[in-house]
């Protein structure tokens, strides 16, 4: 939790030194969070983490928030080793947090900034689910429909 704080002030001290007052200066050049701002960016965190996870939910096995945050996944129906997606799907993750934080604190204040954490928090959960529902091809069988077994009852 405290890497995905630490992320948000980034962006948020970046956005700092290229706003400018009446006056000219920088609106802040350093971030700093009180321990009820902190206790208010750790709702945001994990209502980010719950939304990601609610996007994902069919691949979605445990899920647990805290001080750490464990997501696991059906893993069998990801690429495995060299075509394995776990970074690239752990940078999407983050990546949507942090633009979830910053969206939900800028669009107090600054509209048009959170504009583009939205965007960036649509291109994470788009690009994660697709890397999660990247398949291995199905093994081969030499059963045929005439196998399945089971029922459909409609009232």
């Amino acid at each position: 939790m405290e890497k995905v704080m630490s992320e948000v002030n980034k962006h948020f001290a970046l956005i700092g030194k290229r706003l400018k007052d009446k006056n000219g200066n920088t609106m802040f050049a350093k971030t700093t969070l009180s321990s009820e701002e902190k206790g208010i960016m750790k709702q945001y965190i994990n209502a980010a983490a719950e939304t990601f996870v609610a996007e994902l939910a069919p691949q979605v096995t445990y899920y647990k928030n805290g001080d750490a945050m464990v997501i696991k996944f059906e893993n069998s129906r990801w690429a495995d080793g060299e075509n394995g997606i776990t970074v690239p799907f752990e940078g999407n993750f983050m990546g949507y947090v942090i633009a979830y934080v910053s969206n939900a604190v800028l669009r107090m204040t600054e509209t048009e900034l959170a504009q583009k954490y939205a965007a960036d928090m649509a291109n994470h959960i788009a690009a994660a689910i697709k890397l999660s529902y990247h398949k291995t091809p199905p093994a081969s069988s030499n059963k045929s429909l005439a196998d399945m077994t089971g029922e459909i009852i409609i009232d």
